[in-house]
């Protein structure tokens, strides 16, 4: 089979997968991101709706613009970012394949196409997947000036140095790790730069500073008000281990089957032949890892699985590198089909995949059919989120909602909201060992529990009457809600 038709069937299945997994309620940075698209001048965007966040401006741009176009549906919000994610496939083929060979080319295209970490970020409007687009897109036009392409034509020349210096700009404008990782890239693709063409290059690293010179403030503000996740934990020494598994779908028969690609795609002519280029990609790979991981270690937390898949292409390279070229055609396409239809078994008995629903959709829900069942005075919302996550719900089903809950609230503010309201149910989104010991006194009887991705939804009662059929055992236990994700 040809190499082509073969990339164009990987890419194919790979878009049918990412339809397949995109039917997901939205998530809790989504509807953080869509809470701060509702204004009316750029200048209140920039103040209001990112100057407030942790991230560059350029995706919290591209979804003001986007859903004052074309609204608010699901679909309409993720359609750039599951664009944007798709394209990656053909993209990381191109790039891998300027560097190493076909064997090494359709292998990363198959690994891009059905590795949850890129399927997962494809269908979240977040800065990932936007972030690992613009990344290959600057690796396109970065290998054409490392290896000359165009030397024989210096318009095609100051395109790619052009292009080079906008979609480093662009990474930089996407989320910080990108913007690490765009500086790292041009840093040492100095150091590998035709000494004739480093001039231009530096043109092109020149413009990718100035392109990003009005995000310089923000980022300043960004920094000097968030220097770190508050909410997430400093990382253990084991995270790199857990990293790689995770890049492995966390499945060991997909480490199996890696190391039999492995085995049969392996040259050690190879290895010997691009150990500058392994050593040289592997480097790009390793230092955001290791940047990240000593900010987050010694100073504040803020590296998460999330924030190295800007990196990511150059580990999938680094292997790449690895592989000869085999002339048996039909035993290569083997191997590729074997590896794909591993990852995507692996993916679809993922326990992620089948949690489709999101906890602030679901608990909304469930709230007004206690409001037309029992009535709005007998329901106690405790909704362990703030405001802005539930006004995107309202609005789609043009329906009130009552939060009793005030956000980041303590034991003694939940002790009294639930002594002086009179309601007959508690409905809540989470609940900790010492709020159970609070809720247990009002409401003795568990009536009802869904556990949701990171999150969970209960109802509570305060009497002997079995709404849903019958009682669930109140245990702590089986109260306190799962993390799905690592």
């Amino acid at each position: 089979m040809n190499i082509n038709i073969l990339l164009i069937i990987i890419t194919i299945i790979g878009i049918a997968v990412r339809l397949w997994a995109g039917d997901t309620q939205l998530t809790h940075d989504e509807l953080s991101a869509l809470a701060r698209t509702h204004f009316d001048s750029f200048h209140d965007l920039i103040y209001k709706g990112i100057c407030v966040d942790g991230h560059p401006a350029a995706v919290q741009i591209l979804l003001w613009l986007w859903t004052q176009a074309f609204g608010y549906s699901e679909w309409v919000i993720r359609l750039p970012f599951f664009l944007m994610g798709c394209a990656c496939i053909p993209l990381i083929f191109s790039f891998v394949k300027r560097w190493s060979n076909d064997n090494a080319a359709l292998w990363a295209a198959s690994t891009m196409a059905f590795s949850e970490y890129a399927v997962l970020y494809t269908n979240i409007a977040r800065p990932y997947i936007a972030g690992l687009f613009t990344i290959l897109c600057l690796l396109y036009f970065w290998s054409n000036i490392l290896q000359n392409v165009h030397h024989d034509r210096p318009a095609r020349q100051w395109t790619d140095i052009v292009c080079f210096g906008i979609f480093a700009a662009l990474s930089a404008y996407t989320q910080h790790f990108a913007m690490l990782t765009a500086a790292l890239t041009g840093v040492f693709g100095l150091f590998k730069t035709d000494k004739k063409l480093r001039w231009k290059y530096l043109s092109g690293c020149a413009l990718a500073l100035v392109l990003y010179i009005p995000q310089i403030f923000i980022t300043l503000h960004q920094i000097s008000t968030y220097k770190g996740l508050e909410w997430l934990a400093r990382p253990r020494y084991t995270f790199i281990i857990k990293y790689i598994q995770y890049l492995l779908n966390s499945s060991k028969i997909v480490i199996v089957a890696l190391l039999i690609v492995f085995c049969i795609f392996f040259g050690i002519n190879k290895i010997k032949e691009n150990r500058k280029n392994i050593l040289f990609f592997s480097a790009l790979w390793l230092l955001p890892i290791c940047i990240g991981f000593g900010y987050s270690r010694w100073v504040s937390p803020v590296i998460q699985f999330s924030c190295l898949i800007f990196s990511w292409p150059f580990l999938l390279l680094s292997i790449g590198l690895c592989f000869k070229n085999s002339e048996k055609r039909i035993l290569s396409n083997v191997i590729i089909s074997f590896w794909s239809i591993i990852l995507i078994t692996t993916l679809v008995f993922k326990p992620f995949f089948p949690y489709r629903e999101q906890v602030f959709e679901t608990s909304s829900v469930e709230t007004w059919k206690l409001y037309d069942r029992f009535g709005k005075n007998e329901v106690i919302s405790w909704n362990n989120c703030d405001a802005s996550k539930l006004e995107y719900y309202e609005s789609k089903y043009n329906r009130s909602l009552q939060n009793d809950m005030i956000y980041q609230s303590d034991l003694k503010t939940l002790d009294s909201v639930l002594q002086h309201k009179g309601g007959h149910f508690l409905i809540t989104t989470e609940v900790t060992p010492y709020e159970i010991e609070v809720i247990r006194h009002y409401f003795p009887q568990l009536q009802y529990r869904k556990d949701l991705q990171r999150s969970s939804v209960h109802v509570f009662s305060r009497n002997s009457e079995a709404i849903y059929g019958k009682f669930l055992f109140f245990n702590e236990k089986e109260i306190i809600s799962r993390a799905i994700l690592p």
